[in-house]
């Protein structure tokens, strides 16, 4: 039997990586995100709001397996109260949703404890479920950073903490393996890390080696941080929520190491060294064509 799949947040980091490998695979599944016309005519793809639970007891008829991506917000606790209530009013059979490695709704750090919440709305909701929590991703270092590191040094208040970063590749693979044969993971929580921990110091310094030029690591103070949110016009929240996921860091918060990964797709997990030698070509190129070897 064929289920039917949805993937939401198809366009973020993670969703477009599970989007290419269903559709690499020939699974049927339709990609939902905020607009229509995101990806080729060969791929269904439908708008979806989270803050209109109309819309979504409309997009999530006929969805048997929901992969449910809440994106980072000050209203994100709504948006799945809102996807997942329409999910167990559409009948969803099963959904899949990634969350944080250490998700807590006792958690000291805002933004672990926001995602232990949703979690646990999850489990309450009577859908079952498949939880994938997952540590921060390798390639934040360019989606959030590559400014900084072609100017040649990251400033973070994350002092020495260490985190078993996660290719989102590999991460793609297990939530792509689980949407295609969801009901062999029913009810199972999976820890998804890299394979080694990593202070910014030391993946800087492999940064550097791969691209033959100094990029430092400076830890700074959180109220340094602070004040640049501000500047940029972040919201007291978001501020707040960033802040608390550098301060897991620097808690020692991500430093777990599991073997999840290699269990559950028989592949080790991609090195940092590994997509270090990726990242090192689009930072030696400076927008608008600059080379900086």
């Amino acid at each position: 039997m064929a289920w039917k799949i949805m993937v939401t947040g198809a366009t973020g980091i993670v969703g477009r990586e599970i989007v290419r490998r269903l559709h690499q695979r020939e699974v049927e599944f339709v990609a939902a995100c905020r607009q229509e016309g995101a990806f080729p005519e060969d791929i269904k793809n439908i708008s979806l709001d989270y803050a209109n639970p109309a819309t979504l007891d409309q997009a999530f008829r006929n969805v048997d397996v929901l992969f449910l991506l809440i994106p980072f917000a000050d209203s994100m606790r709504e948006w799945a109260e809102n996807a997942v209530g329409a999910a167990r009013r559409a009948g969803v059979k099963l959904i899949v949703r990634t969350s944080a490695l250490g998700a807590d709704p006792g958690s000291p750090y805002l933004w672990l404890r926001t995602e232990g919440e949703i979690n646990r709305m999850l489990s309450e909701s009577g859908v079952p479920s498949v939880l994938i929590k997952t540590n921060s991703f390798m390639q934040n270092f360019d989606r959030l950073y590559g400014e900084a590191l072609r100017q040649g040094a990251l400033y973070l208040p994350e002092g020495e903490g260490r985190t078993s970063f996660v290719d989102v590749g590999d991460l793609a693979n297990v939530v792509t393996e689980i949407l295609v044969n969801p009901f062999n993971h029913l009810g199972r929580e999976y820890s998804i890390t890299g394979g080694r921990a990593l202070s910014n110091a030391e993946a800087l310094s492999i940064l550097s080696t791969r691209c033959a030029r100094r990029i430092s690591y400076v830890p700074v103070t959180e109220e340094i941080t602070r004040k640049a949110l501000k500047k940029i016009g972040a919201s007291s929240w978001w501020i707040e929520f960033v802040l608390s996921r550098h301060r897991s860091v620097r808690d020692g918060e991500g430093e777990e190491v599991t073997n999840t990964f290699q269990e559950l797709t028989g592949l080790e997990p991609r090195t940092f060294e590994d997509y270090s030698e990726e990242l090192a070509e689009s930072l030696l190129v400076r927008p608008g064509g600059v080379d900086l070897h």
